[in-house]
């Protein structure tokens, strides 16, 4: 009787799918790019997502080496934790009403809108409260595909929720007389090359934690606690 051998951990790409991995880097490219200049909301993700999946629908056999793809989720997962400061930590104990009512009004509008989704279209739960998620179109794609969810589905409802927020913001700022005070000015300071080994170093480690566990989106939020945790802490200044 054979004995079944186990995969390696790490295969070296053929040929075809080195070709797919570049003209999937090629189109998305693109696709972002003309979305950037074009100046709409999220342009570069949107944008990179769209033209793919036109290509993918056209036939075209798309993929990405999923190295690739963990690597960027943990990149990804290091910028959303450097937002991160002391300062920010002391502020927040600052404004417990306000953060109450953000709370319950993001509460409401998530659960509302996926029991709309599912009761209305018919959608299945775990697509319609990532659909209703008011979380960041990257992030919301990140967990669809690694919970299987409807990715079209939600890729749409995310986009046109950004662009009618985009859209009809000023609008009605205008309307009601308010005008938007100017965004402040945000200086990105680098971290230093030894504060870089260890973001990484922490956020892979905590990423890999989590993937133990079989934690949703382990790679990004791995990283992103650590991320966090690091620079709430003072221990490391600056980001990618």
């Amino acid at each position: 009787m054979k004995q079944a051998t186990a995969s390696p951990p790490f295969e070296w790409l053929s040929r075809a799918k080195l070709l797919s991995a570049a003209e999937t880097l090629v189109i998305g490219t693109a696709g972002g790019l003309v979305f950037l200049l074009a100046g709409l909301p999220g342009g570069l993700i949107s944008g990179s997502m769209i033209a793919v999946g036109i290509a993918a629908i056209a036939g075209r056999q798309l993929s990405l080496p999923p190295l690739l793809t963990q690597t960027v989720l943990v990149l990804l997962g290091i910028s959303l934790g450097s937002v991160v400061s002391r300062h920010l930590l002391q502020q927040v104990g600052a404004y417990p009403l306000t953060i109450g009512l953000l709370a319950l009004a993001t509460f409401c509008s998530t659960f509302g809108s996926s029991y709309y989704l599912q009761r209305v279209h018919g959608w299945d739960r775990t697509s319609a409260f990532l659909a209703g998620s008011p979380g960041a179109l990257s992030q919301i794609t990140i967990l669809a595909v690694e919970r299987g969810a409807d990715l079209p589905g939600i890729a749409v409802v995310q986009t046109m929720r950004v662009i009618i927020l985009t859209a009809a913001l000023p609008m009605v700022l205008a309307l009601a007389g308010v005008a938007p005070s100017a965004a402040p000015s945000l200086t990105t300071t680098i971290a230093s090359p030894l504060d870089l080994v260890e973001l990484v170093a922490a956020s892979l480690g905590m990423a890999l934690l989590l993937r133990l566990i079989r934690f949703p989106a382990s790679w990004m939020f791995g990283a992103m606690i650590a991320s966090s945790v690091l620079h709430g802490a003072g221990w490391v200044e600056g980001g990618l």
